[in-house]
């Protein structure tokens, strides 16, 4: 399956950067919830609801609002779903520049 967003032709010059280090924080999450590294994933969470709201990625924002509350309360379970999900989320994302 695969999740369109439609982005302003405004970025797309930095979009693929962005979507590269999104791609890049998957392993970042993974190697935090092994080591259960909440503060680590609150703050990956936090940075990723802002910046991929800012971006027009709202699915992507909601998703890090998961992870930033699920890691404000430790909950180990969640997060590891979250990282799957993630992962799973931005493997589908498809740009269409408008």
């Amino acid at each position: 399956m695969t999740i369109v967003y439609e982005i302003d032709k405004d970025l797309e010059e930095i979009v693929p950067a962005f979507l590269e280090g999104r791609k890049k924080d998957t392993e970042i999450i993974k190697k935090c919830v092994l080591e259960k590294n909440f503060e680590e994933l609150r703050s990956v969470g936090h940075k990723l609801k802002g910046t991929a709201g800012s971006y027009g990625f709202m699915g992507l924002s909601k998703i890090g609002a998961k992870i930033e509350e699920a890691a404000k309360s430790s909950n180990i379970e969640a997060l590891k779903k979250l990282s799957l999900e993630y992962e799973d989320h931005i493997k589908q994302v498809e740009v269409k520049f408008i």
